[in-house]
């Protein structure tokens, strides 16, 4: 009965739901790992299409490199990595570089 009437009590209105803080917290940390992934791997794709390597390899070092050069410049001005700390941002790189190149395509079209 507590936990449920504090999450009643900390709950946020967002449009017509309400939600707990804890559920807006991990929707905002989604969304915002999701918009560097996205950014990472723009970066990645656009090296490698430039030096036309699309091998699921070449994704995912390029991907996790990325990601690594990004956690430095964020360490460099102040902003810590997350709790699994460098390894994890390097991790999450390859992972998402393997993910977009199995599930993305990468061929390009010819005009």
């Amino acid at each position: 009965f507590a936990a449920s009437a504090t999450n009643e009590l900390s709950g946020i209105s967002v449009g017509w739901a309400n939600m707990s803080v804890a559920v807006a917290l991990i929707l905002g940390a989604l969304w915002s790992g999701g918009r560097t992934s996205a950014l990472c791997l723009l970066i990645a794709h656009r090296i490698l299409a430039a030096l036309e390597r699309t091998s699921l390899a070449s994704y995912m070092i390029g991907g996790g490199a990325v990601a690594l050069v990004f956690a430095l410049a964020m360490q460099a001005v102040g902003i810590a990595s997350g709790p699994g700390g460098l390894g994890v941002d390097v991790i999450s790189g390859v992972g998402a570089g393997l993910f977009y190149r199995l599930f993305a395509g990468t061929q390009r079209s010819v005009a």
